[in-house]
């Protein structure tokens, strides 16, 4: 049996907030593609994700009221209001998140590596017990995938590995040294420095 490394209670309480987020991230995405389904059940496609519900909801309502019952045009309208509120309920999360990233040095330390934002950070330190024991966040491969997409000075290991191996490779293998420069930062209680 695998033993794990014991949380205090200010971790457990960061990824309790890390489970809520995810529950209320994906109901959310449930009522966007529910949304999205009886939308287009009337011919009214609309585009994947939050934006492109936002961006043409509206125009769809107004193309609907005029051949459909004001009943169903208000509840789709109601579904739309309770999506915004479950962003309402995401960004309260993140504030309180934000909030326990700037009291804690060991979360601004690894929110310094290029890639870790403040869901990677937060989770790495809660997730991670006494530094000797860690747990695999695949948020990291979100960041690296970012890092390798968007930096203008990606590393240049991983620029030399992409000219022979496929892009996924390259993304998880930065994630891979992201994931052990946090446990190294944590481990030795040291600030990320670039390029080292």
């Amino acid at each position: 049996m695998k033993s794990v490394a014991v949380k205090s209670e200010a971790q457990q309480a960061v990824l309790a907030l890390h489970r809520m987020r995810q529950q209320l991230v994906k109901f959310r995405t449930a009522q966007i593609n529910g949304l999205r389904g009886l939308l287009a059940e009337y011919g009214e496609v609309m585009p994947q994700g939050k934006r492109g519900i936002r961006k043409g909801i509206s125009k769809a309502l107004q193309c609907l009221a005029d051949r459909l019952p004001a009943v169903l045009i208000d509840t789709l309208r109601e579904q739309f209001e309770r999506i915004g509120k479950l962003d309402a309920q995401v960004a309260d999360i993140e504030r309180r998140l934000r909030q326990w990233h700037q009291e804690d040095p060991a979360s601004q330390r690894i929110a310094a590596i290029p890639g870790v934002g403040l869901l990677s950070a937060t989770a790495a330190v809660a997730t991670v017990g006494d530094q000797q024991a860690w747990r695999y966040l695949t948020l990291l491969i979100h960041g690296a995938r970012s890092v390798l997409s968007h930096s203008k000075e990606p590393p240049q290991w991983a620029t030399n590995l992409a000219k022979r191996r496929p892009h996924n490779v390259v993304v998880v293998a930065l994630a891979n040294k992201m994931a052990r420069t946090i446990w190294a930062l944590l481990a030795h209680d040291r600030a990320y420095q670039k390029g080292l």
